[in-house]
């Protein structure tokens, strides 16, 4: 389990390092995550292991991503509702 997590950090030590060589503006974990899809897509597949640690990862991980989102909308709302309510005081 342990070495298929590896496998994974290693495509995104990868992108990142790939990206910053080449100066371009493009997300290095998105360039990881592509460089992994070519070499699955090669490989033919992803083995169990692997399936099993992405399970695991986007199980755990998985709702961390979705309230970011949502709330940072919700706190710049009420920035400006503050904003309007106090705009004639200035």
């Amino acid at each position: 389990m342990l070495g298929q997590l590896g496998l994974l950090m290693t495509f995104q030590l990868m992108g990142e390092a790939l990206v910053s060589a080449a100066g371009i503006p493009f997300p290095g974990s998105l360039c990881g995550m592509l460089l992994l899809l070519t070499f699955l897509h090669v490989r033919g597949g992803p083995s169990d292991e692997l399936t099993k640690v992405g399970s695991k990862l986007i199980e755990n991980l998985g709702p961390c991503s979705y309230p970011p989102a949502p709330l940072s909308s919700r706190m710049a709302l009420s920035w400006r509702l503050t904003a309007w309510r106090y705009s004639h005081l200035w």
